[in-house]
């Protein structure tokens, strides 16, 4: 069963690597409790090392990355509200 969280945010990027890391790294420093939040990185067939970093990024709150073929940003934000669990969903 999966969990459900009070937010999910999603970030749609195509290749934004440097990007995505300094998004994550501030929601590393939220005060909201990590167990409360989950972070949804949908990748738009990104080949600048986005989905690697994603995959090896250390956090306390749930982190996903999703890769699909490059079909525009609405897609990958559409993609990211399909796969995530939260009761609010922050784009």
């Amino acid at each position: 069963m999966s969990r459900g969280y009070k937010v999910s945010v999603v970030i749609a990027t195509y290749n934004r690597s440097a990007s995505v890391k300094r998004a994550l790294d501030a929601l590393s420093d939220q005060t909201f409790p990590a167990e409360d939040y989950e972070v949804v990185v949908s990748i738009d067939g990104s080949r600048d090392g986005t989905r690697e970093m994603v995959d090896g990024y250390k956090s306390d709150y749930d982190l996903r990355a999703i890769w699909h073929a490059n079909s525009g940003r609405d897609s990958a934000c559409n993609r990211g509200i399909r796969d995530s669990r939260g009761a609010i969903v922050i784009i």
